[in-house]
């Protein structure tokens, strides 16, 4: 048996027109909503999307990161939001990593503006499921950068204020992880 629609859910459903029945399904307690259901909630809400930045790709490796920015309402009441899309062979097992990156990118954009982000995943962000789990990613992620590296990292992504600043830490991001893999490389 599905558990009770969070309210929040279903009042933003109701005032995009949205039956909850077809939009999302009950995976083990969470709910997942699919991405013709959040770019329709988009449209109905009268979403801007600009349109998507790549951060960086590896078309050999099958890998892209892609921002999005948004905004819903108008003037003085206009409200903006960004994310990121990423797809990887660690989260994704289709061969189009552009284009899953970009709908990722979109629906978080789309479900922090009209109230939803934390309240329900997107089947874009669901890798696969295994005995009746979500699975997050297609295979574990063995190099990591240490703890430290990582709080260092943490850090300057919260105080980032520009977007200047934001694709620096992408890039330090990046960098941490590459040389984490080339650690764990056999020589």
């Amino acid at each position: 048996m599905a558990k009770r629609l969070d309210p929040i859910i279903e009042e933003v459903l109701s005032r995009y027109g949205i039956d909850p029945r077809r939009a999302l399904w009950d995976c083990h307690g969470t709910w997942v909503i699919y991405h013709k259901y959040v770019e329709l909630i988009g449209m109905k809400a009268g979403i801007r999307l600009d349109p998507p930045r790549v951060v960086d790709f590896c078309i050999e490796k099958k890998m892209a990161a892609i921002m999005v920015e948004g905004c819903i309402g108008e003037d003085d009441q206009r409200v903006w939001a960004w994310s990121f899309g990423e797809a990887a062979p660690y989260n994704n097992k289709n061969a189009y990593p552009f284009a899953m990156a970009e709908k990722r990118a979109k629906d978080r954009v789309i479900l922090k503006l009209v109230g939803l982000a934390g309240h329900v995943y997107t089947d874009q962000d669901v890798v696969d499921i295994k005995d009746g789990k979500i699975q997050w990613e297609a295979d574990p992620v063995e190099a990591q950068p240490s703890n430290d590296e990582q709080a260092k990292l943490a850090e300057a992504l919260r105080s980032a204020s520009t977007l200047a600043e934001l694709d620096a830490c992408a890039a330090d991001i990046r960098s941490a992880d590459l040389s984490a893999a080339d650690k764990n490389k056999p020589a």
